[in-house]
């Protein structure tokens, strides 16, 4: 009785463990979405109302900067900061690169290049995610494969 328990534990771990992976590839293309519409907003701001890049970070709310993988308890006062306050291990190598270019380009220039630094970040982080989407379903079934099948095995192994 107690193998057979032992058992089911254990193929509900791999069961688990196939869920928490696939939320975390698709938590992954929510991020990158995330910092798509963020540049969306601050290219609107800069293009619409000029306004100073604080004040387009103060106008968004503290869930969205969470969406984007900001992890400081505050909000952050630059996008400079707003880069540092984020985990590395929530971004791709590709979207982290791409975030740094934002954060370290926007405010540099004129309106015209701040307008054009903002287009080119968005093409690449829109190129990010179509190539996540696009891997997602191949994911997805490795991930419940993978899992399912070690804990199987790992279940013939015990009884």
């Amino acid at each position: 009785m107690i193998k057979l328990l032992g058992a089911m534990l254990i193929a509900s771990v791999g069961g688990y463990s196939a869920v928490w992976m696939n939320r975390n590839a698709e938590r992954a293309v929510d991020r990158l979405e995330a910092w798509v519409a963020l540049l969306r907003m601050t290219k609107n701001q800069i293009d619409c109302f000029s306004l100073p890049l604080p004040e387009i970070l103060r106008r968004c709310e503290r869930s969205f900067f969470r969406r984007l993988g900001y992890m400081e308890e505050g909000l952050p006062e630059s996008f400079s900061a707003l880069f540092l306050g984020i985990s590395p291990a929530l971004l791709t190598e590709e979207g982290e690169r791409t975030a740094r270019l934002f954060c370290e380009e926007i405010g540099k220039g004129y309106r015209a290049e701040q307008l054009r630094t903002c287009d080119h970040c968005i093409g690449l982080f829109c190129a990010e995610r179509d190539r996540l989407l696009s891997e997602l379903p191949r994911k997805r079934k490795r991930n419940v494969t993978l899992c399912v099948s070690a804990a199987l095995g790992t279940v013939v192994l015990l009884i």
